[in-house]
């Protein structure tokens, strides 16, 4: 769930904002409404929030000057997190090209139009967390039996199980066929380049570990090397284990 702050003075509008993204919204949730600069900036330095909806149109106190606080203090969590919102006539051109600034609506804003350019930005900022959280388990995985992250192989590797595990779809039955041409065409090489380097990442990783490690992780009766669609298989269940939990 991503947090919204809203920075309005117009008791109305916040009304008409909170009820509409409550309405048509499952992944933004209103977290807290600023009323002027001051109360903004003080939950803008909690870093509670995520993303900030901001009137530059604030009375006595200027919008502008929420953002050059963020932009002097380098709040690299807000950075491209900044919808703003002013009226026709207000001179926007010193604000266009700063990083903390996403998107520059004028008055009368179109609500719908809004929510929805907040929901795109919301499903790539969660698409990117889930996607460093899968990639940091499949190496936390790797690690486990000692890979080297030092070889290509195992950098192909992770790469060949994030594949998978985000394709579900795509079955992946024959590597050779389905998934070394996808890791090799990434990285402007043969799919054979790619399978060489998987098998000796594999293979050195077989010499580094230890006997009952890979004997307790692939839950094997007797000493034997596991193949590539072995551990990418085994290192997949186990992620699926570790998602049910």
């Amino acid at each position: 769930m991503i947090k919204l702050l809203v920075v309005e003075n117009d008791p109305e509008k916040c009304r008409r904002i909170v009820n509409y993204i409550a309405q048509r919204s499952f992944d933004i949730r209103v977290y807290c409404i600023a009323y002027n600069e001051k109360e903004a900036i003080g939950m803008i330095n909690s870093e509670k929030v995520d993303l900030i909806l901001l009137d530059l149109d604030l009375p006595k106190l200027s919008g502008f000057n929420i953002i050059k606080h963020i932009t002097k203090n380098e709040m690299k969590k807000y950075e491209n997190a900044i919808f703003a919102i002013c009226s026709k006539t207000k001179s926007t051109s010193y604000i266009e090209d700063n990083p903390y600034i996403n998107s520059i609506y004028r008055k009368p804003v179109i609500l719908g139009e809004l929510i929805e350019k907040l929901e795109l930005y919301v499903k790539e900022k969660l698409t990117r967390s889930d996607e460093t959280l899968v990639k940091s388990k499949i190496k936390y995985e790797l690690d486990k039996l000692n890979y080297n992250f030092a070889y290509n192989g195992t950098k192909f590797i992770a790469e060949m199980i994030y594949e998978i595990y985000s394709h579900p779809e795509k079955g992946f039955e024959n590597f050779n066929r389905d998934l070394y041409p996808i890791i090799a065409k990434r990285h402007d090489r043969s799919p054979n380049t790619i399978k060489c380097d998987v098998l000796q990442a594999t293979r050195s990783m077989v010499l580094d570990c230890k006997e009952e490690i890979i004997m307790d992780y692939f839950n094997y009766a007797c000493s034997a090397h596991p193949t590539v669609k072995e551990v990418i298989t085994t290192i997949l269940n186990k992620m699926g284990d570790y998602y049910e939990e």
